[in-house]
């Protein structure tokens, strides 16, 4: 399982699909490997224009569960524990 920000930063500035290309690329890697990889997507983006449904995205992309920032610690284990049942 992964847990990734959508937005990560690459040299020092934020890329706003760079957690995407991440959950992506583990993804497509661990099923060329015969393996399933679950991957939350986590974001506070949401409030910023032009990144409103930037979680939905995620979810369209294969991201197996989302999270809007700030959330509370039983809401993320909630989630953890939901993607752990279904593997």
């Amino acid at each position: 399982m992964v847990i990734v920000d959508i937005i990560i930063k690459q040299e020092n500035r934020p890329v706003p699909s760079g957690g995407l290309i991440t959950i992506h690329r583990i993804k497509s890697h661990a099923k060329e490997c015969g393996r399933t990889v679950r991957a939350i997507a986590i974001s506070g983006a949401v409030v910023n224009p032009g990144l409103e449904d930037i979680l939905k995205t995620a979810k369209l992309m294969g991201t197996d569960a989302v999270l809007e920032k700030p959330f509370r610690p039983k809401q993320h284990l909630d989630v953890v524990d939901r993607m752990l049942e279904t593997q």
